[in-house]
């Protein structure tokens, strides 16, 4: 690693950047409440637990550990709250973070982010001009739509070094379950779930999704399943929420698929493809 700082000190450190700027390592700052929330609807210490134990997770499927100043890609970063991570294993410069929102591009230059940024557009081509060790994306194509996904793969997939990985999450079995869960419960709950606007969205859950019999049986059938939300910052057929099987990537990419499993920390399905 560039800096040799064990892992349980290592996140408490984002908690303490003048610490790690002392250190030599150029941690940015963290955004309001407002703007975490708005972006995961999470904030604190549960906000950054959660990217780092998906940082974790990336680090150990990509083999970082065999690589020195390993160039990494962080897609749909938002305002950089996992890239943060990897100050510990490489220079600044060789990490990039792109994101299609102007919020989270203008929150990353006033938080002092030293990464490489690039604002993406909704669908690829992209302007990043280099190759990487890792291409990672946390809860992105978790909302984006068959023609968005495959789009952004296969791209993402040729901006990798040879024997590279792309580490990202999307909705999986879990997500059924939730939304079981999510069509049982009451109004009064649901109108009680404030932060982040979490009582609104879960009604839009709850009125979009169709019985979980139906989905489970076209998630067992190897089927993408999407489904549109309002999103006033990206086009009609792009965004919602998405639940991928393993059988849909195995489909279009065979033995590039080297992992699929359900993750407890990430809430989500985690997929590794290779080169």
């Amino acid at each position: 690693m560039l800096h040799n700082i064990a892992d349980e000190d290592w996140l408490e450190l984002q908690f303490n950047p003048e610490l790690a700027k002392l250190r030599g390592i150029p941690v940015p700052g963290i955004p309001s409440e407002h703007y975490q929330v708005s972006f995961t609807g999470l904030t604190g210490r549960q906000n950054l637990q959660q990217a780092y134990s998906f940082y974790m997770l990336a680090r150990k499927a990509a083999g970082l550990n065999l690589l020195q100043d390993p160039h990494i890609l962080d897609f749909g970063g938002g305002w950089g709250r996992i890239a943060r991570f990897w100050l510990r294993e490489t220079p600044p410069q060789n990490i990039t973070v792109s994101d299609t929102m102007d919020t989270a591009i203008s929150l990353m230059r006033e938080l002092g982010a030293p990464y490489h940024i690039v604002k993406n557009p909704p669908f690829p081509p992209a302007s990043y001009n280099r190759s990487y060790d890792l291409i990672y994306a946390f809860s992105v194509f978790s909302h984006l739509s068959e023609k968005y996904t495959a789009a952004w793969v296969d791209y993402l997939l040729t901006h990798l070094k040879p024997d590279g990985r792309f580490v990202f999450t999307t909705r999986g079995d879990r997500f059924i379950t939730d939304i079981t869960a999510i069509k049982t419960q009451t109004d009064e709950f649901i109108e009680a779930q404030t932060l982040g606007g979490a009582g609104s969205y879960l009604k839009q859950l709850r009125a979009t999704f169709p019985d979980p019999s139906i989905l489970r049986a076209r998630y067992d059938a190897g089927e993408f399943q999407f489904f549109p939300l309002t999103h006033a910052r990206l086009p009609e057929d792009c965004t919602g929420e998405t639940i991928i099987p393993r059988g849909w990537f195995e489909k279009l990419y065979g033995d590039r698929v080297v992992g699929f499993e359900q993750n407890a920390d990430a809430q989500q399905a985690i997929v590794t493809l290779r080169r």
